[in-house]
């Protein structure tokens, strides 16, 4: 993605904001830590120079933005912070909201029983924060870090991880999982063969309910995986481009690459529905959280949080449901 994105340092985990204008990454300030930086996308196409996203969600951890809600007003991260915004931990997750002059000092995600035996993890929710896959080494895997899923509870807490079984988890390493916004592709890197150099990116489909029963993983072939370290595949909601990073033909360490996809590369449709939220007898913007139901089911399947001060918001859908919508 050229100079504007990549140094001669280490860019790593880009998130891309589902409309495709906010890319985050994260950038080394050594080997083990990173700060989170961020650039939009320009009229013309390209993209402005990375700026650093500062206090309070960088400090002295290893700072990664692991998700962003299609409103671009909600971060999930990795790592625990204290009230005043110091490192409390590496690992495991937290949440900031934007509000009118920045971001909240972020708060933890509460998963029963996590834990992580390797320095690495990696987390990926769906668009509806219902469920997270996350890359962790526990105690009876497979191998060494595997895939595992937790489910939301009605606290808002997160399930004991579950491991995601032997179709997609191998004797070796498997991470960086990114779900895409149909909830049903699963891209992720692995060791195992067949591969190309070191870690290679693979594609699977969940085929029910369950998280646990998948298609065979797929290698997505030279195009994508070369014999370099070839890891955190990522798209925007429509599908268009895909994000990654790769060691190979780097301007240092590892580099964020873009790819436009063909129609037959692309995970299954979805809706990005925008809206605004007005107060009823001011008319004013306001912020406020916004909830997305199946009209079926009454099941939620999304949610937003509006700008506070544009009162703008926005949620990807799968396609094909009806839906309701609350604040």
């Amino acid at each position: 993605m050229g100079a504007a994105i990549n140094s001669k340092e280490g860019e790593i985990a880009p998130v891309i904001a589902p409309d495709g204008n906010t890319l985050y990454i994260a950038r080394d300030v050594g080997y083990t830590n990173h700060d989170i930086w961020y650039s939009t996308k320009k009229a013309d196409g390209s993209w402005s120079k990375l700026k650093n996203i500062g206090k309070p969600l960088n400090n002295s951890g290893d700072n990664v933005v692991i998700a962003v809600t299609p409103d671009n007003n909600t971060l999930m991260l990795e790592g625990l912070y204290n009230s005043d915004g110091s490192l409390k931990s590496d690992q495991g997750i937290s949440v900031t909201y934007r509000t009118q002059t920045g971001w909240t000092t972020p708060v933890k995600i509460n998963i029963k029983n996590y834990y992580n035996l390797d320095q690495y993890e990696s987390f990926s929710p769906t668009g509806d924060r219902q469920t997270i896959v996350m890359s962790v080494e526990r105690r009876g895997g497979y191998g060494k870090k595997d895939l595992y899923v937790s489910f939301r509870q009605a606290d808002g807490s997160y399930s004991q991880p579950k491991n995601m079984g032997a179709v997609l988890n191998s004797y070796d390493n498997e991470g960086t999982p990114y779900i895409a916004p149909d909830n049903k592709t699963l891209y992720f890197y692995s060791y195992a063969e067949p591969g190309y150099g070191g870690a290679d990116i693979f594609v699977s489909k969940r085929l029910d309910d369950s998280w646990t029963n998948w298609s065979t993983p797929k290698n997505l072939g030279k195009k994508i995986n070369t014999s370099g370290w070839d890891v955190y595949y990522t798209t925007d909601a429509k599908a268009e481009f895909a994000y990654l990073v790769s060691t190979k033909f780097s301007y240092g360490r590892e580099d964020i690459y873009t790819i436009k996809l063909s129609e037959k590369e692309k995970p299954d449709p979805v809706v990005m529905m925008v809206g605004r939220v007005l107060d009823r007898k001011t008319n004013k913007t306001i912020a406020a959280n916004i909830v997305y139901e199946d009209a079926t089911t009454g099941k939620i399947v999304g949610q937003a949080r509006s700008n506070p001060k544009t009162g703008e918001y926005k949620v990807v859908l799968p396609y094909g449901k009806k839906y309701k919508i609350r604040g």
